[in-house]
């Protein structure tokens, strides 16, 4: 907790409750839980390493397993809760930080990864209820559909993005931002980031072993 964010999170290293003071908000929609690894079986029709197919969300697996968290940091700059779960033949360690008087809760990640045709997101489904989505592209930004109600919108499930995508209302906006990866989902306030894919072609060691990055929630009025 910090002044102006009050954060809850389980013992599987999820956010269950992240509430913001200032505009007495709720960031994650009540009874839903943040920072949700999940895992989906990927496996494109063509172009493996390229493609995700939309029938991609039709088996999908919660990352939870043996799992071990403790509170590394408890100082007047950050307090930091370590996570560390191992899950079939990898092991994900995260740290998630939050500063004195920041608006943002960074997820710093290190995976050792050996899965193969898995493609790995963090959920975060927020409070916010959201016909359209924004998404940091070269020199600007882009406006999706937070729907799948017509074919056009259905087709363009994942978006190639940079450094964050948002969604927000008359009063607030919450994003999900990262310093590495390039691919997010948004239905309704529900924003995914893409992670991890391990194809195995046209590189059949693809994405094995060690990933380093770090992915946030952040909130602003």
């Amino acid at each position: 907790e910090n002044p102006h964010l009050r954060v809850v999170v389980n013992t599987d290293g999820q956010v269950t409750s992240a509430y913001d003071k200032r505009a007495a908000r709720h960031l994650i929609t009540p009874g839903e839980t943040a920072n949700q690894l999940i895992a989906f079986e990927d496996r494109p029709i063509c172009w493996d390493a390229w493609d995700i197919d939309a029938s991609y969300e039709e088996r999908s697996e919660i990352v939870q397993g043996d799992t071990d968290i403790q509170v590394t940091e408890t100082g007047p700059l950050r307090a930091t809760i370590e996570i560390k779960t191992k899950w079939r033949g990898s092991t994900i360690r995260q740290k998630i930080h939050l500063s004195a008087h920041s608006t943002r809760l960074d997820f710093v990640t290190d995976v050792d990864w050996h899965e193969q045709h898995t493609l790995l997101k963090a959920a975060f489904p927020t409070s916010i209820e959201a016909t359209n989505a924004e998404f940091d592209i070269q020199w600007g930004r882009i406006t999706r559909a937070a729907t799948r109600d017509t074919p056009f919108d259905a087709a363009r499930f994942e978006v190639p993005a940079q450094k964050w995508a948002q969604v927000r209302d008359e009063t607030l906006a919450v994003a999900v931002l990262n310093d590495c990866k390039y691919g997010y989902d948004v239905q309704r306030g529900t924003i995914r980031i893409t992670l991890i894919k391990s194809s195995t072609s046209p590189d059949p060691n693809a994405d094995q072993g060690a990933h380093s990055f770090t992915y946030s929630l952040f909130c602003y009025d």
